[in-house]
């Protein structure tokens, strides 16, 4: 039956009607940032920021003196130096005149949009390089950016590599920082006696990884590990110390958390100890407003900081992994 002419409908209408658009823009992306979360805080007061780690020497189950004999000294190490970078990491949005001056669909003006969009931007930025393993970058010229040293790069004392892969170079050979890259190994499975054993390397050290990070794939093969139904509790989003859903392994050294990280270097697993490492940070995220340069407005959204690994020792890996 036809509609009765009297009737206005929107096909008879000459004004616009607006369509009925939800002012909701669904924003798609993996926020999560598992290694920068969970890490400690620091404030870096220099471009290169330093620090000092020890260790105690091995232990010697035939320390003895003879009774009223004269002592000789004892030969110490002394503490190794290292440092890393600060890395300057930016978001430059601008949008038109007229675009800032409209309403768009979402309910904010589009700076602001975009200025949300950038901060978030920032802190997965900020997360696949800390997790990452590219070497340091030392400025020495007007051309070239500091870089900071990621995690995987710091890794020597208990990292599982295959074939011939070979930990990144130092700049003091044994101390300073990771200046050359990492040397890819021959791929393997991922193993549960290789984590049995880079638990144990790390042990022996004295460290105590808490946290697995892994990409989604290795997440998936850790899961499916021989008898881990029985070694493993799921935690969920209870309250724990690691931020983030979690499963717990049982190792033989204590717990440790699966935790997935999308900005995990591929064929990798970490195993980290959140308390000797820190996120450190010389400028905070700030924004400032650019020179206009025509009809836009121009925002400049800056941090800088770096990664400190406290004691690489501390820590564990297993590299170059199918």
């Amino acid at each position: 039956m036809a509609a009765n002419a009297a009737i206005i409908t929107k096909l008879q209408a000459t004004r616009v009607v607006p369509e009925d658009l939800s002012d909701v823009i669904e924003l798609l992306a993996n926020e999560d940032t598992p290694f920068t979360s969970n890490i400690g805080r620091g404030k870096a007061t220099q471009t290169y920021t330093e620090w000092n780690t020890d260790t105690l020497a091995n232990a010697n189950e035939d320390n003895k003196l003879v009774e009223g004999e004269d002592v000789t000294l004892t030969t110490r190490s002394p503490t190794s130096r290292m440092g890393n970078f600060t890395q300057i990491m930016t978001k430059v949005p601008a949008v038109s005149g007229t675009m800032q001056a409209i309403n768009i669909v979402g309910g904010q003006k589009e700076l602001a949009r975009e200025l949300m969009k950038c901060g978030r931007e920032l802190k997965l930025d900020r997360e696949k390089r800390m997790v990452g393993q590219k070497p340091a970058v030392n400025s020495t010229t007007d051309t070239t950016a500091r870089e900071a040293a990621g995690f995987g790069a710091w890794l020597r004392s208990s990292i599982s590599r295959g074939g011939t892969g070979a930990n990144a170079g130092m700049s003091g050979t044994t101390e300073g920082y990771p200046n050359s890259a990492v040397t890819p190994g021959t791929n393997r499975a991922l193993t549960e006696q290789l984590l049995k054993d880079a638990m144990a390397s790390a042990w022996g050290f004295g460290g105590k990884p808490k946290m697995m990070l892994v990409n989604a794939t290795l997440k998936g093969k850790v899961s499916a590990f021989p008898g881990i139904a029985a070694n493993r509790v799921t935690i969920g989003t209870e309250p724990v110390k690691i931020i983030g859903t979690a499963d717990i392994y049982l190792s033989d050294f204590g717990k440790l958390s699966i935790v997935p990280d999308a900005y995990m270097p591929a064929a990798n697993a970490w195993l980290v100890d959140p308390e000797y490492a820190e996120l450190m940070t010389l400028r905070p995220v700030q924004t400032t407003e650019l020179a206009k340069s025509g009809d836009s407005e121009k925002r400049l959204m800056v941090w800088e900081g770096t990664l400190k690994v406290n004691n690489e020792k501390a820590h564990a890996g297993i590299a170059d992994i199918t």
